[in-house]
């Protein structure tokens, strides 16, 4: 399960579900799986690394 949502629904998604890593961090398998059912469930869902990464993806969510 991600570590954040946004229930806003934007550009076709029903939300978005951000995984938050460390800049050195990886994603598990079972993340991937998460994120697989999240997505085919209509969600859009990212893997940010760090702090920067994971602003730039809100934002970019925000305006599609």
């Amino acid at each position: 399960m991600p570590d954040l949502f946004l229930a806003l629904p934007r550009g076709g998604y029903a939300g978005l579900w951000v995984e938050m890593k460390s800049t050195e961090g990886t994603e598990t398998k079972e993340q991937k799986g998460w994120r697989n059912n999240l997505c085919s469930a209509g969600y859009k869902s990212s893997v940010c690394f760090g702090y920067d990464m994971a602003v730039q993806c809100i934002t970019d969510y925000l305006v599609e």
